[in-house]
């Protein structure tokens, strides 16, 4: 039987393989016309210009299609554009932009070579730069989160700790003052990737006398390579400062006035000059403020059959003055070697007026009641010396960095107090002076060598060593009413030297494949540590060696997404004071304690981030600790005195979610959110403590920018953030709310500023804890305030690069206190 084809299917048949033919040829024409176009940019003496930007878009409907940045040769490579007619903008700081069309035909088979391009320098680099005001207030980067400055106006200031609070995912522990990064404490604060040479309290009151007018930004790095010191478990928060880019003359100026509860203003300038071989730079900064804090704590102990009850009031009214400089030399010795000198320090003091009142109910017993008075004076400095070398050898970017450091930390303090006792039988005084002084010099070296093999594969490895000596003396001195002569309390006088010398030696590999990052690195560290306390005559040795590995996996899985793995293990040594023996007075019946046998504490972490068109970023963190030196709380023999030691306790996990983007709702409006949800788990077990705590945290921050017309911007930001979990302590939550609005003048030279921080006067710490006692702490900080600030900027020259020296100490000063 002979079939019949049918003539419908057929013509269909038909249309589709003319269809599939057409289509393969014009799928195989469009592959042909992709074309790489090719050319040098120089300067006007034939020169070649490096790092030049290349902007490529169609000549009709001026959209960016390719990207380019020329190489050490001049040379560029826009690759793959199909035939069509296009303009190129080239541009580069301190040159004219040029821009030039070209058009790609079918004469052009694999490669379009351009004439080369000659840039003209700039007669003013500020009539050639515009502003970007559309930088986005967070950026996640390869290995960290920067959180631009610059580009929101409510973390503007007073100081640094004024930003540092701001900023979306730090956190200050009340109790310690110690930074606390995505719900995980053990932060290391540095300073333009150099040491901060303090810890705790000597940190924040040195925060407090930097302006926040020298800082650019700040990066957030929770899981530091290799080449990082392996100090500060919860990773690194790297405060940048401003520095100078043109060649020439700049000057800025500064001052600031705000107003709370009581009056503070500052003032500054910072001045660059660059030009052919030497590059010098003069920071100064000085500032006047005054604060009113006020306290309220409740607690109720057993000891046998006696309970105390406790109820204690008082204001603190404090006055701080301070002056900080850095100076800085930088000598070019040739366009790829420099040396260079950085002096810097400040010198700081501050007198505070306490006024008090404290309730004691024993039952069964009596009520007594304390009228507390006293005067504390504080003085403290620090001089840091660094030189430098940095060089580049070849355009591949072998490069080797040498940094030499000396500090030199003085600090003293005076506290004369006394307490009126009364009671249903009688009344008495105590009057007690406590004062302190401690010195602490470190001595720091550093060398760091990178070796790119090619462009894509490079290995790095350095040495670091530094030596701390520090010594402190304590006297505590009481005279009552009885004897009326001052007599010294053992317990809370002596000196304490401590000597903590660490030798590091790290490695760090990294290979890109078409698709993959891979980085791989490892840290060794060997302590070696001699102190003495009580018979200083007498010293103990110790000393102790570890690993610190590093990994990171980044994937492009689409062309907008990418993917990254990270892993670490770091560690976190106590403070100097923190092991201090002898007891510091607080009051009447409150004092602190070191723990002279307090061990390092160790953190492994793991990281999985997920980037989302370079704009959008969610992560996922888990860390475990293993030996956390946490704040604890002990009663004296006598039942009634506490005192607040560090010990090393079982366990602490960490488990996160982090969410960070930028987004723009409509032209002129931007808006930043830094969302984060966290598990804190604390477990301690044994004879004596059963210690099993676990929160989870929210913290959310959220900042809008709208520019309007006339080179005005206002800005709004909303912090939220739920109770956190301190190891026994569990502290409120928080809800702050930030204004400001800014004007600029002259070509963005004159810039005026308003800000209220705090609207509604939410930032209220309140601290519990039921272990071994019940616990309430009120403490209310002057938060509600009002900022006017203004800058003036005079500049003329042009651009030029400067080579970021490092110094050579990381972490060491992050744990001096006063």
């Amino acid at each position: 039987m002979t079939s019949k084809s049918n003539p419908r299917n057929f013509r269909i048949n038909t249309i589709l393989k003319i269809t599939v033919f057409i289509l393969c040829c014009y799928s195989y024409s469009d592959i042909k016309a992709q074309t790489d176009v090719t050319g040098y940019i120089e300067n006007t003496k034939g020169k070649s210009l490096t790092g030049v930007n290349v902007k490529v878009k169609t000549y009709d409907k001026y959209e960016i299609k390719k990207m380019a940045i020329s190489d050490s040769s001049g040379k560029y490579i826009i690759k793959q554009l199909p035939m069509g007619y296009y303009s190129a903008s080239i541009q580069l700081i301190g040159f004219k932009t040029k821009i030039i069309k070209f058009h790609i035909d079918s004469n052009d088979f694999y490669e379009k070579k351009l004439e080369n391009i000659r840039l003209e320098e700039s007669d003013n680099l500020l009539s050639e730069v515009t502003v970007n005001r559309n930088k986005p207030m967070i950026e996640r980067k390869e290995d960290r989160i920067t959180i631009n400055i610059g580009s929101g106006l409510t973390l503007a200031g007073n100081t640094a700790v004024d930003i540092l609070k701001k900023a979306p995912g730090i956190d200050i522990n009340p109790i310690t003052e110690q930074f606390s990064l995505n719900g995980r404490t053990g932060a290391l604060v540095t300073i333009d990737d150099k040491p901060t040479y303090m810890s705790s309290t000597a940190l924040m009151n040195m925060l407090k006398s930097m302006s926040s007018n020298q800082i650019e930004s700040i990066d957030l790095i929770s899981d530091p390579s290799s080449r990082y010191d392996a100090t500060g478990t919860a990773g690194i928060i790297n405060i940048k400062t401003k520095k100078q880019k043109d060649r020439g003359l700049l000057l800025e100026l500064n001052g600031g006035w705000g107003h709370g509860l009581a009056g503070k203003y500052d003032a500054g300038f910072n001045l660059d000059y660059s030009e052919k071989k030497i590059s010098v730079h003069v920071d100064y900064n000085y500032f006047k403020n005054q604060s009113i804090t006020k306290i309220n704590s409740q607690r109720k102990s057993y000891i046998k059959d006696t309970v105390n009850n406790f109820d204690q009031s008082s204001t603190l009214k404090k006055r701080r003055t301070g002056n900080n400089y850095k100076f800085g030399f930088d000598y070019h010795i040739s366009k790829l070697q420099s040396i260079g000198i950085i002096a810097q320090g400040y010198l700081n003091q501050s007198k505070q007026m306490t006024f008090g009142n404290t309730q004691r109910i024993q039952i069964p017993g009596e009520r007594e009641s304390i009228d507390i008075l006293g005067e504390l004076k504080d003085h403290y400095k620090n001089n840091i010396i660094n030189l430098n070398y940095f060089g580049k050898f070849d355009s591949i970017g072998r490069q080797l960095a040498i940094g030499l450091d000396y500090s030199a930390y003085y600090g003293r303090n005076n506290e004369i107090r006394r307490n009126d006792f009364s009671t249903t039988k009688k009344t008495s005084y105590r009057e007690v002076n406590n004062s302190g002084n401690s010195k602490i010099t470190i001595k720091a070296g550093k060398i760091d060598y990178t070796h790119p093999f090619d462009k894509k594969t490079k290995l790095e490895f350095g040495l670091k060593s530094s030596v701390v000596t520090t010594e402190n003396n304590l006297l505590l001195s009481n005279k009552t009413s009885d004897s009326n002569i001052w007599l010294d309390d053992p317990e809370a006088t002596g000196k304490y030297i401590y000597k903590e010398n660490i030798n590091a030696g790290y490695f760090s590999f990294s290979k890109q494949f078409s698709k993959t990052e891979f980085k791989a690195g490892v840290r060794v560290e060997n302590t070696m540590v001699s102190r003495s306390f009580k018979d200083v005559n007498k010293l103990e040795n110790f000393n102790y060696t570890d690993l610190f590995p590093s990994v990171s996996i980044s994937q492009k899985i689409k062309e907008n997404y990418n993917l990254s793995l990270t892993y670490s293990r770091r560690i976190d040594r106590p403070s100097y004071d923190d092991l201090n023996p002898y007891l510091i007075f607080i009051d009447e019946y409150n004092y602190a304690k070191g723990n002279p046998y307090l061990n390092p504490q160790y953190t492994q972490s793991l990281s999985l981030t997920n980037t989302i068109f370079h704009r959008f970023n969610l992560s996922v963190n888990y860390s475990s600790t293993r030996n956390p030196m946490i704040n604890m709380i002990r009663l004296a023999d006598d039942g009634v005195r506490t005192i607040a030691i560090k010990e090393n306790l079982g366990r602490q996990k960490n488990l996160g979610v982090n969410l960070s983007g930028t987004i723009k709702p409509i032209k002129n409006w931007s808006t930043s959110a830094n969302l984060q949800i966290f598990n804190s788990k604390y477990n301690y077990q044994n004879s004596f403590d059963n210690i099993d705590y676990q929160m989870t945290s929210f913290s959310g921050t959220i900042y809008n920018t709208v520019q309007i017309k006339y080179a005005i911007e206002i800005e709004s930001s909303f912090r939220y953030r739920t109770a956190l979990q301190y190891g026994i302590y569990r502290v409120s939550p928080q809800a702050v709310t930030n204004l400001a609005i800014r004007k600029s003048f002259f070509e963005n030279k004159l810039r005026l500023e308003l800000a209220i921080d705090d609207l509604f006067d939410g930032q209220k710490t309140v601290v519990k804890t039921d272990y071994n006692m019940q616990f309430k702490g009120n403490e209310k900080y002057e938060t509600r305030i009002i900022w006017l600030s203004a800058r003036y900027r005079f500049n003329n020259g042009k651009s030029n690069k400067k080579n970021s020296n490092q110094s050579g100490i990381e972490s060491e000063g992050d744990r001096l206190k006063r």
